[in-house]
């Protein structure tokens, strides 16, 4: 009877052991395991090789690419723009950072306009199963371009969070995390991290049961409702259903707010430098410092945009300049992110 209890235990121990170690075992994001998140984006031509290479190769075990696909749908000829297959593009690109041995993330979606159907789990499934240096897959600003008529890429708000429903366990199965990101106006409440967990029990249970497997980011597009947007986004985390907080800046709210101010033609541009106010607005107010409450920030964890963080020259009508991107595409992504985590 003894030698049947040990074994139990130790099967029991050997099972607790195997879960904890499941979740994020692919690549963690603490205080012990930064993340540098640069972007491979198609808005600049990028070539993936070029970009990788800019990387110190000291550096690039702390370095996650997000390939990024803009999508664009052409509802005349029906047809993808930029580009026309992003599967393919995406097995090019991920064919890339695995002979470089780096990490990536695979970013398909750009509100609710997206490259891969929210049925489509075979596909979102397959990077997993197939390139083990896959870390998840990355949403950005999902509160706009949903339900829209004739638009084959345009998903519905119900799809999405169904999705996302779905795609929590599938990364906490695999060790890894997925990505959304969230930047809304007034009008966006029920596309919020809250308002999509009460509107799907599938979803909220997914993050009850893995926290780590989800990180919800405020993304600094937008230039109004920001502290309702930080509310939103840092709840998730205070609540227990995120292991991690991140912000996402991004210095389209910064250009929005100037052409309010100022008036279209203003000439004035976004100063890099400002990202930092950001920085110090998040440490001090909401204690993203060792305190009594056992959180903590992590170190910084930059996601740079192409004109402020890579040297870039040429045009876009080039296919690539020598840095592997075009400086006069645009920036969508941030200076930094940064992730608060538990003890």
């Amino acid at each position: 009877m003894r030698t049947i209890k040990t074994t139990l235990v130790l099967l029991l121990a050997l099972f607790v052991h195997a879960a904890s170690v499941q979740a994020q075992s692919r690549r963690p994001i603490d205080s012990q395991h930064p993340l540098w998140l640069i972007h491979i984006d198609v808005w600049n031509n990028a070539d993936p090789q070029k970009i990788i290479n800019l990387i110190p190769e000291d550096v690039r075990p702390y370095v996650c690419f997000n390939l990024s696909l803009s999508c664009q749908y052409d509802k005349d000829l029906k047809i993808y723009k930029m580009p026309q297959n992003a599967v393919l593009t995406y097995k090019s690109w991920a064919s890339v950072c695995c002979a470089n041995n780096v990490w990536f993330t695979c970013q398909p979606a750009s509100g609710g306009h997206t490259h891969i159907q929210d049925d489509d789990l075979e596909t979102f499934e397959y990077f997993f199963t197939h390139y083990p240096n896959f870390l998840g897959w990355n949403y950005a600003e999902q509160f706009w371009g949903f339900d829209e008529a004739n638009d084959a890429s345009s998903s519905t708000q119900a799809s999405r969070i169904a999705l996302f429903a779905k795609l929590v366990p599938m990364h906490h199965k695999y060790g890894g995390f997925l990505t959304i990101s969230f930047c809304g106006n007034i009008w966006s409440h029920a596309l919020n991290p809250i308002g999509m967990m009460k509107r799907n029990n599938d979803l909220l249970n997914a993050c009850k049961a893995y926290p780590e497997a989800c990180l919800w980011l405020y993304k600094y597009t937008t230039s109004s409702c920001w502290y309702n947007n930080e509310s939103v986004t840092l709840s998730p985390f205070i609540s227990g259903l995120a292991t991690n907080y991140g912000v996402r800046y991004d210095n389209c709210g910064w250009n929005g707010a100037l052409d309010a101010l100022l008036k279209e033609g203003h000439g004035k541009k976004y100063p890099a430098s400002c990202g930092y106010g950001t920085v110090l607005e998040l440490v001090v107010p909401f204690g993203m410092v060792p305190n009594s409450s056992g959180r903590r920030i992590s170190e910084k964890h930059p996601e740079p945009p192409w004109m402020v963080s890579l040297v870039a020259t040429g045009e876009p009508s080039q296919p690539s300049t020598t840095d592997g991107s075009t400086s006069s595409a645009r920036s969508s992504t941030a200076p930094s992110i940064f992730l608060l985590v538990r003890k």
